[in-house]
């Protein structure tokens, strides 16, 4: 799967294939949440972002369809995840920004449709961050 891959890509984006991707899962029995870093497809190319993705899988046509692709807003050459919230949200980490001297990452909340709602910045990489609903019994926000 992926660009010259086996399966066919139902999208008229010249560029919804994935590369240097992580965290790559199955949700469901068809749809796969990952992280994009977009290596291959940013390589050379100002102002290129990593995305969240979200793609619905037919294994017997061989086909992939991308349902969510969301820009980022920023680029990370290497690290990532990718999380469904129990709310129906999900969180992307962009692991790796910035230039060597000033690494960090960040870990960003968006809703179904892909506008971000929330974003936490570490002043470092981010090798996996995921999001608990709460340390205590009983406390859920």
């Amino acid at each position: 799967m992926g660009k010259d891959g086996d399966f066919a890509i139902n999208s008229t984006e010249p560029n919804a294939w994935f590369s240097y991707q992580h965290n790559v899962h199955y949700v469901d029995e068809k749809t796969l949440l990952l992280f994009d870093n977009g290596n291959s497809r940013c390589f050379g190319v100002k102002n290129c972002h990593s995305r969240g993705q979200i793609w619905t899988i037919n294994e017997e046509n061989m086909t992939a369809s991308p349902v969510l692709n969301v820009d980022l807003g920023n680029f990370s050459d290497a690290q990532g995840s990718a999380e469904t919230l129990p709310n129906g949200n999900f969180v992307f980490t962009s692991g790796s920004q910035g230039p060597p001297a000033a690494i960090f990452g960040q870990s960003i909340e968006v809703l179904p449709d892909g506008t971000k709602v929330y974003v936490l910045e570490a002043g470092a990489r981010e090798y996996r961050s995921y999001r608990m609903r709460g340390l205590y019994r009983g406390i859920h926000r």
